[in-house]
């Protein structure tokens, strides 16, 4: 059963690092969805941690924004499964390289 999920951030930008904290009975798995917004419509970008990923009990995740995936923004989906086949679903906003410049 997960009891909780926390994140490090809400708001990210590109290349700094997400940590998940899940707080389950039994292990956990967690399926990462990279997707870059600009230009519209969202669309699948495969990043570095792509992927499912086994967690054990209070085991944390660090998931690293790659650059170049979201250099003009995009999200993140955690899908968090767990032994029962529960599922969470998260989606956490990834500003780009742009959006982190400072304005002239």
């Amino acid at each position: 059963m997960i009891r909780n999920v926390s994140f490090n951030s809400l708001t990210v930008y590109a290349g700094e690092s997400i940590t998940v904290n899940i707080e389950a009975s039994y292990p956990v798995f967690i399926e990462v969805y990279c997707f870059t917004t600009q230009p519209p419509p969202p669309k699948f970008a495969p990043c570095p941690d792509s992927g499912s990923h086994r967690l054990f009990v209070q085991q944390p995740f660090i998931f690293r924004t790659d650059r170049w995936t979201f250099e003009n923004n995009g999200y993140v989906e955690f899908k968090i499964i767990d032994a029962d086949g529960d599922m969470d679903t998260y989606k956490i906003e990834i500003e780009g390289l742009q959006s982190s410049l400072p304005s002239n």
